[in-house]
């Protein structure tokens, strides 16, 4: 890939902004989010709160082919530790994201209700998921890809993550469309689901589609 773009996302407006990152070839997986999160966080942020950027990132060999090259790297401020955390997983997330020249993701803000983020060639859409809410990750991730495509890759919580469970994770879609690859450390589906108290408004966003059949080639 020759072009890469940052995409940012901020569920409270809800907007979304894509930029054209001419230095991504240099920097990506890991370096990325935590660049991204030491350069643009408040270190005194509320890791459940909406001011903790989720950012996810692939590599600077993803889209080449190469083995493990498409690997995904989720960062933000870890509600485990209170410090920059980063996990990585495999599957067909990062592939999704090279495929459509996406370098990094980052998901700001609140929501009122829950979503999920469809993001594709187009950009991205903010579309409603209450029907997802209290179902598990295999039933979500089998109904969003009837909807959106056998190649659609998708990243989703389940109820472990809506009760705000400390070891709830993010699962992901493997190669099969099977969700089996989760991004199981620092809390992450935390943060996924609520970045605020259960007392307070939520932040709540059940699940990222990545719609890779959009725009061929890597």
């Amino acid at each position: 890939m020759s072009t890469w773009h940052s995409l940012t996302v901020d569920l409270q407006q809800p907007t979304f902004e894509i930029h054209l990152e001419p230095d991504a070839a240099w920097v990506g997986g890991r370096e990325l989010t935590s660049h991204f999160l030491v350069s643009s966080m408040d270190p005194q942020a509320d890791a459940l709160g909406p001011h903790n950027p989720i950012v996810l990132a692939v590599g600077i060999a993803a889209g080449s082919g190469a083995s493990s090259s498409c690997r995904l790297s989720i960062g933000s401020k870890s509600p485990l530790t209170g410090g920059i955390k980063e996990s990585n997983i495999g599957g067909s997330s990062g592939y999704a994201l090279a495929r459509l020249g996406i370098r990094s993701l980052a998901i700001t803000g609140q929501s009122s209700s829950w979503l999920y983020l469809l993001v594709s060639a187009q950009g991205a859409a903010f579309l409603d998921a209450s029907e997802f809410a209290s179902r598990g990750i295999y039933p979500v991730v089998e109904s969003l890809r009837k909807r959106h495509g056998k190649n659609a890759a998708v990243l989703a919580i389940g109820q472990a993550g809506e009760l705000l469970l400390p070891a709830a994770l993010i699962g992901g879609t493997d190669m099969d469309g099977i969700p089996a690859r989760q991004a199981a450390a620092a809390g992450w589906a935390r943060c996924w689901a609520q970045r605020r108290s259960r007392r307070s408004s939520s932040i709540r966003m059940e699940a990222a589609c990545l719609n890779r059949t959009i725009k061929p080639g890597c």
